[in-house]
Order: structure tokens, then sequence, then C-alpha cells
């Protein structure tokens, strides 16, 4: 058994392994004769997302997915898209057949459309300190920096940008 977050947490491990990514992103592969069968054999992946021949699902953003079936879970999909930088993944359950790729395509356009990316910058998080306090004397001080780059939050679209940081930190340590 497995959960919808769990399948988002494999998936986004999943796709930073580029030979992973290749396989979840092919459409159609054709697997060449072989010595035991003199025919080629034609693949299609049931993710309709990446097949640009059927128009009705089609998404140029979707980089690959998975479909699948359980009598527990019904239609299933979770495919991962990136546009403009930013990458998600839909985990859609429960869905009757056609429908799981409707609703995968209505995550997405919330996810891209509905958010705007506000700089917060690295140096927001540099150099916060904290006295150290001993039996009522201040014997040091506690300083968090951190060396991670310069970061974006998604707000919702119409919300202001206008925000500020104040950072919540204990007033001493013992």
């Amino acid at each position: 058994l497995t959960t919808a977050y769990d399948m988002a947490v494999i998936t986004s491990a999943a796709i930073r392994n580029p030979s992973f990514l290749t396989y979840f992103g092919t459409g159609r592969y054709t697997i060449p004769p072989t010595n035991l069968q003199p025919d080629e054999r034609p693949l299609t992946n049931q993710q309709f997302l990446l097949l640009p021949d059927q128009d009705w699902a089609y998404n140029p953003d979707v980089i690959g997915g998975k479909v699948g079936f359980t009598d527990e879970a019904r239609h299933t999909m979770n495919p991962a898209a990136r546009k403009n930088g930013r990458t998600l993944i839909a985990v859609v359950w429960g869905g009757g057949g056609d429908n799981k790729f409707y609703d995968t395509q209505a995550l997405f356009d919330y996810g891209f459309d509905g958010f705007s990316p506000v700089p917060v910058e690295r140096d927001a998080f540099q150099n916060l300190s904290v006295p150290i306090v001993q039996d009522g004397q201040v014997v040091g001080e506690m300083v968090y920096s951190t060396d991670v780059a310069d970061q974006e939050l998604l707000i919702t679209k119409g919300t202001s940008s206008n925000l500020q940081y104040h950072p919540v930190l204990p007033g001493q340590v013992e």
C-alpha cells in the first residue's frame, strides 16, 4: 500500500535521475528485431500527456508520467511537468478513465498559472544572533547564517508581493 504523498515523493526523487527521466518521458519506442523476434515491436506509453498526436490530452510541458489502475485507487496517474523553471508533480487517483487527464491538466494549470514567484534573498538569513546566557550573564552569542542561495517563495497571484521578513528567534539561549 502507498499514499498519493508517497508517490509524489518517489516521483520527485526519481526525476532527478537523467536515466529514469529518459524512460519516464518517452511517449513511443520501437523494440528492434532480435534473433528470437524478427519483427519490430512498437510500444506506446499510455501517458497521453506525452503524445503530440493525442491533441485532446497532450501537454508539451509534461516531462514524464505513469498511469495505472488498481481496484482500490481506480484510474491513477502521476506525471511531472516543467515550465518556466518550475517543476510540478501531480498525483491523481480515483478518476474515471480519461477524466484523469483533464483533472491533471487542471492541476498543472492551477500550479503554473495561479502563483507568482517572490525572491527571498539569502541575506535575509545571515548573521542572525541570539545571546547565550549562563547564570543570568551573557557569555556569548549564537549566530545563524546559511550558505543556501537565494530562493523563491510562491504566493497566490493577486497577493501583495510587498512581503516583509521577520525572523522569530528566542530572546536568549540558556
